[in-house]
């Protein structure tokens, strides 16, 4: 089982074994690979295919709130 930590929360996820299939066949990189440039890539691929992304390739992360500071 592959986890990862998903762009809102940052908490460890499972991603669906066809994901992992489909990432290291398009990518052609070993998803057990302790190698950073490799685990980059698969991260962004689960992330793509788990639907992290919208329609113009930016990840789908609301803006933390900012609450203005006023004297």
């Amino acid at each position: 089982m592959i986890f990862v930590e998903e762009p809102v929360t940052w908490k460890q996820i499972a991603v669906p074994p066809s994901i992992v299939r489909k990432c290291a066949e398009f990518t052609h990189q070993d998803p057990h690979s302790e190698d950073d440039l490799s685990k980059l890539i698969l991260l962004d691929c689960y992330w793509h295919k788990m639907g992290y992304y919208n329609d113009e390739g930016l990840i789908n992360v609301n803006p933390l709130p900012v609450i203005p500071f006023y004297k």
